[in-house]
């Protein structure tokens, strides 16, 4: 089954775990047993995590592990994606302007101090702060501030929005008392970030630069958000290539593998010891054009270099598992319009719009030149941790090159293109995965009053989808919403700011010896902390990493 089929139902099926030959997860009646403590997961990952300081990683990965693992929001999403206490155990709204939220008065930091509302004020504030870079800080722009009422009571204001919660499940609280001595403008660069003190279920044991991350259970975690996790330990190894993965997932050394290439898993979750999980997603594969370079910011050419792509054929690098994408309503929404189709493949009609820019072959060498008579080259930034990405690079580069258009692929780690785009941005083009949001916030991805946020790559900057998003953000009702989203669609697919190619599920293969493994489509991670080992003894390759000692806590 393709998720031609599964992405269409998604949303009504959020809670929907897509298991391959799978009739349920403790048995064929779906019967549970009783959890065993003990043991050591180990999860495959392809890149390096990077930080897990919550209010700095863009990290699609990095965000579930902090916000799942390590750090507690003031409230989560449940499966219906409603609102759910976390830290905070109950709140009022105080009409439209404002809520109040009571705290849980048992939970600590992992260093034993307790979690208050001073945390949850000192949070708010420094991530509405644009000096640091917090990559969410759009579902912040409505709010007009926090104060603590007493240790455990928080009131915030904010503007009358159509969703004022969106953006409180994405943001982990973390601890004043180790970050308040940082100047904001320093804090992606604190130590913190690669030794983080939470207080969610897991707690931070050690990290190898492009190695591991080690995490360890809780103790202390309150009964009331779950309690110990039965897991004692977690390893997440970096293991970039995906033959790799499959290698050691096959052999038992790896529990969960999480780069999975689509044409290896039917046949991974046919052997005995092993289980496919294909999981609704918000991933959507693109290519983000820096419209701060010319000719890029022409939305003509990048409409044009978007015809020249033959996506049809970049599907086939995932076997099927993706549907196309017209733009960033993805097409498991509510307000996704059935009548904005995705641009064709059109090579024809690309050097139709390119030469009517001034932009073609004058010396016969089949190459194209700007109107100025340079060479049209495109220096194409592309993570090179696996064959997929390589392989995309490269259809990438032989569809431009067969119009004319010189593709430079650069190829580079994951982590050092992403701090290019995110910092001097001096690609023309970038390879990237990114994730649509459950309530479709598009002002950090879109709109020109965050031009130098991370998650603006593009340099987007259009009058019109500007006022579109503001007016989503006004809108609360639905049927008012459809036809916005369906114009902000529309010029998203005309203008290709980016070139939003499809969108994909996740592919995972875990060991049968975890247990409880529920995924759906907030996360890989969500109820990691009720997963428990049928054996309950550590994966083969883990015998070093689990008889090490805790790293000391950070200094600040």
């Amino acid at each position: 089954m393709t998720t031609r089929r599964w992405l269409r139902g998604a949303a009504a099926a959020a809670t929907l775990m897509l298991a391959v030959g799978c009739a349920g997860e403790d048995g064929g009646d779906g019967a549970r047993e009783a959890p065993r403590r003990g043991g050591t997961l180990v999860i495959g990952l392809a890149t390096d995590l990077g930080t897990l300081n919550p209010l700095v990683t863009a990290d699609r990965f990095g965000q579930e592990v902090s916000g799942e693992l390590l750090f507690l929001p003031l409230v989560r999403y449940d499966t219906t994606l409603d609102y759910i206490a976390a830290l905070a155990e109950s709140w009022e709204l105080l009409g439209d302007t404002g809520a109040v939220f009571h705290l849980r008065r048992d939970v600590r930091w992992h260093d034993g101090v307790p979690t208050t509302a001073e945390d949850v004020v000192f949070t708010i504030e420094t991530a509405s702060d644009p000096r640091t870079t917090y990559p969410n800080a759009s579902y912040l722009t409505h709010w007009n501030g926090a104060e603590a009422l007493d240790s455990f009571t928080v009131r915030v204001s904010f503007d009358p929005h159509a969703e004022p919660f969106a953006g409180l499940p994405f943001l982990s609280i973390v601890p004043k008392h180790l970050l308040d001595t940082i100047p904001r403008e320093r804090i992606r660069q604190a130590a913190f970030g690669r030794a983080p003190v939470g207080n969610g279920p897991f707690r931070f044991l050690d990290f190898r630069a492009n190695d591991r991350w080690v995490f360890g259970a809780n103790d202390d975690f309150p009964d009331g958000l779950g309690g110990r996790p039965p897991i004692d330990r977690v390893v997440m190894r970096i293991i970039p290539e995906q033959a790799s993965q499959v290698a050691e997932i096959r052999a038992g050394t790896i529990d969960l593998a999480l780069g999975a290439p689509a044409a290896e898993f039917v046949r991974l979750d046919s052997l005995p010891h092993l289980r496919g999980i294909a999981r609704p997603s918000r991933q959507y594969f693109a290519i983000a054009w820096n419209n701060r370079h010319p000719p890029l910011d022409d939305p003509l050419v990048r409409r044009a270099l978007a015809l020249a792509l033959n996506r049809e054929r970049m599907l086939t690098l995932r076997h099927g598992y993706g549907v196309l994408a017209a733009g960033p309503v993805p097409s498991f929404h509510w307000a996704y319009p059935d009548d904005v189709e995705p641009l064709p493949f059109s090579p024809d009609s690309a050097r139709a719009l390119l030469a009517s820019r001034g932009i073609e072959d004058r010396n016969g060498d089949g190459r194209l030149e700007l109107p100025d008579g340079t060479p049209f080259v495109i220096h194409y930034f592309a993570p090179t941790n696996n064959a997929f990405n390589r392989d995309m690079a490269e259809l990438v580069r032989g569809d431009l090159a067969a119009i004319g258009v010189t593709v430079d692929v650069r190829g580079m780690d994951y982590n050092t293109m992403i701090a290019d785009v995110t910092g001097p941005r001096t690609f023309d083009a970038a390879q990237i995965g990114f994730s649509s949001d459950f309530h479709l916030n598009f002002r950090d991805v879109f709109h020109s009053g965050h031009l130098d946020g991370d998650l603006q790559l593009a340099g987007y900057a259009n009058p019109r989808a500007d006022s579109l998003i503001e007016a989503l953000e006004r809108t609360p009702r639905r049927e008012d919403a459809v036809p916005l989203y369906a114009e902000f669609q529309r010029l998203i697919r005309d203008e290709q700011p980016w070139t939003i190619i499809y969108y994909y599920p996740d592919l995972f293969i875990i060991n049968e010896r975890v247990r409880n493994a529920d995924m759906d489509i907030r996360g890989a991670f969500t109820s990691l902390g009720q997963w428990w080992l049928e054996d309950g003894a550590p994966a083969r390759s883990d015998s070093a990493v689990s008889s090490r000692s805790p790293a000391p806590e950070p200094a600040g």
